[in-house]
Order: C-alpha cells, then structure tokens, then sequence
C-alpha cells in the first residue's frame, strides 16, 4: 500500500494546525492586526486544501468505491464513504463559513463594529471551530486518506497526488510571495 497520498495530506493537517496555533498566539497577545493577518492566511490555506478535496479526492474515491469486487475487507469503509464524505462537505461549509465571519469581523468594515469587536469573541468561535476540526481530520487521516492507497493504481495515486498538489500551491495571489523582493503581494 502506498502511503505517499496519505502523508501529502495528513501533513497538510499539519500545516494548518501549525497556522492555526499562530493565530491563537495573536489572540493571546490581543494583537489584532496580527490576529487578521494569520487568521485570513489559516482560512485561505483551508479553501485551499478543501478544494483539493472536492475536484479531486471525494469524486475519484467515489467513483472508485462503486467499481465491483472490491476486496472484502475495504467494504465497510467503502459503503459508509458516501455518508463520510457528506459529513466532511459540511463541514468544510462550517468552517469556510464561520473563519470568513470571523475574519471580516476583524477586518472591520466600520470603525464603530470594530471598536466593539472583541478579541475573546473570535477565541471562543475558533476553539469551537478547532474541535470540530480536530474530529473531522481524525475521520479524513485514519478512514478517508488510506482508501486513496487501497482503491487506487500506482499511476492513478501519482496523478490525484499531481493535482491534489497543484490545488494545494495555487494560493491566492495576495498571499503569494514575490521570489525578486520576498514580499507577500
């Protein structure tokens, strides 16, 4: 069994806890600007990553579950794989949804709204946000990622991983970095 697709995403995961901590650490700091900064980049690496999901990982394992004479042992995982995959879809719509009120609460349209913001408001909504967050990478690394390895050819592991990657570097340009200055753009 391949394990190469597996480690791609699981350290994804990785990467956006890490992210995820830095915003937490701005919130503690009661640094606002900062806290805007890392928690609009954790929430464009996240659409990110879940688009990566939605074009390529859930449509190829569902086409692939419904091949017949799947080893017996991967039938379990495969018949709850419609159900798991609606489960993790609404997730993604929670937390695209919950971050992005956040952030545009910290952006602060008016100046009013924003001097009333209240940075402890936006800690309870991520730590509400994380936990969610934390289940729903367990339900992804241990039943979702692995069955990529199990249903899917050497070749065909390589392509998904090919454009799983493509997805995952294709950040918005405002967080791009400009290779001649080093400056995010």
């Amino acid at each position: 069994m391949n394990q190469q697709h597996d480690i791609l995403l699981a350290h994804d995961h990785s990467k956006l806890d890490a992210m995820l901590e830095i915003v937490f650490k701005a919130l503690e700091g009661g640094d606002r600007r900062k806290t805007f900064q890392n928690l609009d980049f954790f929430w464009a690496l996240l659409a990110v990553h879940i688009r990566a999901e939605h074009l390529h990982l859930f449509p190829v394992l569902l086409r692939k579950a419904s091949d017949p004479g799947l080893p017996k042992t991967l039938l379990d995982v495969v018949n709850r794989l419609p159900k798991d995959i609606s489960t993790l879809k609404r997730d993604h719509d929670f937390f695209v949804k919950e971050i992005g009120r956040d952030v545009n609460r910290l952006r602060g349209g008016d100046s009013e709204e924003a001097e009333a913001l209240d940075l402890n408001d936006i800690e309870k909504s991520l730590t509400v946000v994380t936990r969610r967050l934390e289940k729903h990478n367990r339900l992804e690394e241990n039943d979702i990622y692995p069955l990529a390895s199990a249903l899917l050819s050497a070749k065909e592991l390589a392509d998904l991983r090919v454009s799983i990657d493509r997805q995952l570097e294709n950040i918005p340009p405002r967080f791009r970095i400009d290779r001649e200055d080093r400056r995010l753009r």
